[in-house]
């Protein structure tokens, strides 16, 4: 990912083996926040990058594929 205030990459340890990059915009801010899903137990998490907060949450089952995408209501 770049970063937002030089463009310069960046690169954040997260995660742990078997776990899939999901970058995304999660908390809505409008910039990329650091993700990874579980395949493993079927949770998310979450850096946030609007506060640097951490987020765990289950969605799915386990073995299910991620999707990222933008998926809010309007």
């Amino acid at each position: 990912m770049r970063q937002s205030s030089n463009h310069l990459p960046t690169a954040t340890l997260f995660g742990l083996t078997g776990d899939v990059p999901t970058p995304g915009d999660y908390d809505g801010d409008g910039a990329t926040d650091f993700a990874v899903f579980r395949p493993a137990t079927g949770i998310w998490y979450v850096i946030q990058s609007s506060n640097g907060g951490f987020r765990a949450a289950p969605l799915g089952q386990m073995n299910d594929l991620p999707i990222p995408a933008n998926y809010q209501s309007r």
